[in-house]
């Protein structure tokens, strides 16, 4: 029971080690074993002692008294053969009680099977007083006699299986001595079964103890098969109610069978119930449930571990199983006790198959193998014991009730915690799916939203397109330009926050560390807003606090990037007023310095209960019916990850109506190599922000410029623009047609696209250097990543322009690189 106390307050597999669990089971069946094998089974008794000697025992009731309860064990006087009872025998024999009766003693008889015989003792009392003897199994009628007198019959003793009943029950006799020399006799037969004899414990003691001790063993047998009830009761219904745990219901058909068979074996606690059953309705449901047991236990090590046992070997034994237990209902009783030798064969080797697959999922770190482990083990040595006993080897108590009791209470916790892992897993499952289904819906809304926001714009351009091609009035063109030219900016606004959303979705925003310079990055974000800002009557100031390091260590890219969304935000949310970038220096004790960045318009604000949920993705994509303002919505999601990437958080700070502040802090170290010469991104960069009345009255010269790209349509639409701008070009669709066209001239300017068929932007620079140019090369792609950008600087491109790109910013780059290799 401490097994069971302990399994019970146990909650997880954590509290107790496996090997501490084993521990305990073999303490607790080490117990049951060596207290049932030296005790009867009353409080103070001693160990069997051989009392009996050549068939006299000598009987102190001051030692029962004193000691407990004694066993008659020893040598007993033997009188084989059916005449009525005398005591004129003169040549007796002497046999081992308890034991069954050897065939050498009836060699005389010609029923080789059924057979009859008297065991006689000589008691020596110390004195004249009541006492009681207990019979725990004699095979199969018995009749106990007191000096001639006839105290009781178990069963009814006939000389033919015809006319006898048998009944191997335990069973009490209180015996009135009329001396202190008493002769007690036992006439016993076995016309049922094919043993015969006191096959069982004789104990003696005073009524008292006597009825003590039955009490005892029947509250011992009935408190397991209870257990084993209540066990099968639960787990049944459990397997019932779920429906997909076949582990319940096989560990709970394994209870009802062992719960059956401690029921109708041993001390027999079922006769109490049903006492009118005839004995070989005990005998059949003995054997059945003993053949029954064997395939109930491998199938429910089958359902604990697939993995470790073969479902054929469960077939296998369960169709033995059923042949045995059909034989067992249509032969009788004495036939079927041979069945038991033949039975044995198959029950070991089960037996040692379990023990194998049970340390093979013991190995594996199967959940509850420990436990089962443990459990079989118990019921190991339960049954050599039993085999023992069975076989007459050894005379100690049966324990195979208690090696179940300790079996089912392993299989329980194993079991149950099997049970708790599905829960648990099942609860995962049914969070991932609530998830995944969360995910699908947001999707779909997601996509809504998206299909909604594409469309906008494509119809704007579609519409506008036709409409040009009729269109007469200069005026109106230009209108429709100006809105095309909105509308494809628009686009590219969506198309970007698609893409870095889906990178950030699949993990795959990485952080990238360069020197840039600050000032330069403000000025590049600053500039490029301003005049949406103006359009809408805002006034945008950039307000960077001294002392500031003039280059840093860090990813100008996405800095720029979070900017550039909280700015764009900001503009659109604010109907007048002011916006303003503040970047100040914080102290930091270590070597890296926090730069904070915040921005702050005088806009709509938010309320308290949005502020907690503009960084959630979804909720930020979620379609609106009736939204005021265009976009995806993943710009703060994105902007966020971003931040937290870096080492950062963005935090807001909003009151309707007023405006809203956002801010984050970045670990930037100061570069220390501050006069380094400027990155490829930086070039790019200042030669964009050129000033645009420099940049217009840059007369161009007819400057060779190459076009390489691998699509004819990209190719015409650059052409024309260079060709407004007094630039010439030539065309190359691939690699090796710019390296052709190089042999007959020499360009100012090579546009060279990344991805093309027969030889990449990469290998095509490294021949365009090989063939002695020097000139500046541009790399025309729409892959803007880190990655792709480090790419570009190590392998010795002068720049790079992002597709699509606006005309003014590609006449900007354009002007930048002509006019300083111009100068130079």
């Amino acid at each position: 029971m401490d097994l069971a106390r302990k399994s019970k307050s146990s909650s997880s597999p954590s509290s107790t080690t496996p090997g501490s669990w084993l521990t305990i089971a073999g303490i607790c069946f080490i117990s049951i074993l060596v207290g049932s094998t030296f005790t009867s089974g009353c409080g103070g008794q001693q160990a069997p002692s051989a009392l009996v000697q050549k068939g006299e025992a000598r009987v102190s009731f001051s030692d029962l008294e004193k000691y407990g309860i004694q066993n008659l064990h020893g040598i007993w006087r033997f009188y084989p053969g059916k005449e009525p009872v005398s005591h004129l025998r003169k040549s007796p024999s002497f046999i081992s009680v308890p034991g069954t009766w050897p065939d050498s003693l009836f060699s005389d008889q010609a029923d080789t099977i059924h057979r009859q015989g008297m065991y006689e003792l000589q008691l020596h009392l110390d004195r004249q007083e009541p006492f009681a003897l207990r019979f725990t199994e004699v095979m199969t009628e018995s009749c106990i006699y007191l000096d001639g007198e006839e105290i009781r019959c178990q069963g009814k003793l006939e000389s033919n299986e015809q006319e006898s009943i048998a009944n191997t029950s335990p069973f009490t006799v209180v015996l009135f001595p009329k001396q202190l020399n008493p002769v007690l006799q036992i006439i016993v037969s076995n016309n049922h079964h094919r043993k015969g004899g006191i096959f069982g414990t004789v104990a003696i003691g005073t009524p008292d103890q006597i009825q003590t001790l039955d009490r005892s063993r029947m509250s011992r047998y009935l408190l397991v098969a209870g257990a084993l009830l209540l066990t099968a009761v639960y787990f049944g219904l459990v397997g019932l109610v779920e429906g997909r745990a076949p582990t319940n219901l096989s560990l709970a058909l394994f209870c009802a069978i062992a719960m059956i068979r401690i029921m109708t074996a041993g001390e027999k606690p079922a006769v109490s119930f049903f006492p009118d059953l005839p004995f070989g309705v005990y005998l059949r449901l003995q054997y059945i449930t003993y053949f029954l047991s064997v395939a109930a236990a491998l199938h429910y090590l089958y359902t604990m571990f697939p993995q470790d046992v073969h479902r054929t070997v469960v077939y296998v034994a369960y169709s033995i199983a059923a042949a045995f237990s059909l034989f067992a209902v249509a032969v009788n009783t004495t036939i079927l006790s041979y069945s038991l030798d033949y039975y044995a064969v198959i029950f070991f080797s089960v037996v040692f198959y379990c023990t194998y697959a049970i340390t093979r999922a013991s190995f594996h770190r199967r959940t509850g193998s420990w436990f089962v482990f443990a459990g079989m083990m118990a019921l190991l040595v339960a049954v050599i014991v039993d085999f023992l006993r069975v076989y007459e080897l050894a005379l100690v108590q049966y324990l195979i009730g208690d090696a179940i009791l300790i079996l089912v209470l392993c299989q329980a916790v194993a079991t149950s915690l099997q049970n708790r892992n599905v829960h648990l897993r099942m609860g995962q499952l049914q969070n991932e799916k609530d998830q995944a289904d969360a995910a699908a819906r947001n999707n779909r809304e997601f996509l809504s939203r998206m299909s909604h926001e594409l469309r906008t714009p494509l119809h704007s351009i579609v519409h506008i397109g036709h409409l040009l091609k009729e269109e007469r009035d200069p005026s109106r063109a230009r209108d429709y330009v100006n809105t095309l030219q909105s509308a494809s900016d628009h686009l590219l606004t969506l198309v970007n926050d698609v893409l870095d959303f889906n990178r950030m979705v699949q993990g795959k925003l990485k952080y990238q560390e360069g020197s840039f310079s600050l000032r330069l990055l403000l000025n590049r974000v600053v500039v490029i807003h301003r005049e949406r800002a103006a359009g809408k009557g805002l006034d945008l100031r950039l307000d960077i606090q001294e002392p500031m390091p003039d280059r840093l260590l860090g990813d100008s890219h996405r800095i720029s990037q979070v900017l550039h969304n909280l700015i764009g935000n900001a503009i659109k949310f604010t109907a007048d007023g002011e916006i303003r970038v503040t970047v100040q220096k914080n102290p930091s004790d270590g070597e890296q310095d926090r730069i904070m960045f915040t921005v702050t318009d005088t806009g709509i604000g938010m309320s308290p209960d949005q502020l907690p949920m503009i960084f959630e993705t979804y909720f930020q994509a979620g379609f609106q019916a009736d939204r005021k303002h265009e976009g995806t919505g993943l710009g703060l999601a994105i902007s966020q990850e971003l931040v937290r990437l870096m080492g950062g958080d963005l935090k807001v700070n909003s009151t309707p109506d007023v405006g809203s502040e956002f801010s984050f802090s970045l670990p930037l170290k100061t570069d220390p190599e501050g006069d380094r010469p400027p990155e490829l991104a930086e070039i790019s960069e200042a030669m964009s922000m050129a000033a645009p009345e420099l940049a217009k009255s840059r007369a161009f010269r007819q400057e060779l410029i190459f076009i390489v790209d691998d699509n004819p349509d990209n190719r015409k639409l650059t052409g024309r623009f260079l060709e407004k701008w007094n630039l010439q070009y030539l065309e190359a669709a691939s690699g090796m047609q710019a390296l052709g066209l190089l042999e007959e001239h020499y360009p100012h300017l090579v546009l060279l696209d990344l991805h093309m068929p027969d030889m990449d932007g990469f290998a095509t620079l490294d021949a365009l250097r090989e063939k002695g140019y020097s000139g500046p090369v541009i790399a025309a792609t729409a892959d803007v990543s880190n990655e792709t950008r480090s790419r570009l600087d190590e392998a010795g491109f002068d720049g790079f322009i992002g597709k699509p790109f606006s005309p003014a910013n590609f006449h900007q780059i354009l002007s930048g690189y002509l006019n300083a290799r111009q100068n130079n």
